[in-house]
């Protein structure tokens, strides 16, 4: 009878094992299916993360692309400036040749002029005294 007592009692303890088992195991396949939920939630964040990622470096390529060609316009047109500085120079540098000539022409005129005034302030003056004299 020990033995018979013995087999229930270890039948009982394996029936309250197998309950525990498959409360465990149910439990267990619950966690797999929420597992399998997040794992496609985060299969589907990171292709999202993908797409914008590829999105984020198409258009900072874009904008890169186009400050390059900005400062390419700038360069020349820098350069472009830089050769009417240079022209501009040249032609005030003929200018003030300019002006310095004629400012020397107009100087030899006045002094031209001066003497000429000087002259007829002479012949005046003669013809002053010549007059003075006669009477």
């Amino acid at each position: 009878m020990t033995e018979k007592g013995n087999l229930e009692e270890r039948v009982a303890a394996l029936e309250g094992e197998m309950g525990d088992l498959e409360h465990r195991l149910q439990r267990s396949e619950k966690d797999a299916a929420a597992a399998r939920v997040l794992a496609g939630g985060a299969d589907r964040d990171t292709s999202e993360l993908r797409i914008e990622l590829r999105e984020f470096r198409e258009q900072n390529m874009r904008l890169h692309n186009a400050t390059r060609a900005d400062l390419a316009e700038i360069q020349g047109d820098i350069t472009g400036i830089r050769g009417d500085i240079t022209g501009i120079r040249g032609e005030l540098g003929r200018l003030n040749g300019t002006v310095d000539t004629l400012t020397l022409e107009m100087r030899s005129k006045f002094d031209m002029l001066t003497a000429g005034q000087q002259q007829i302030v002479n012949l005046i003056t003669l013809a002053i005294d010549g007059k003075s004299g006669e009477q």
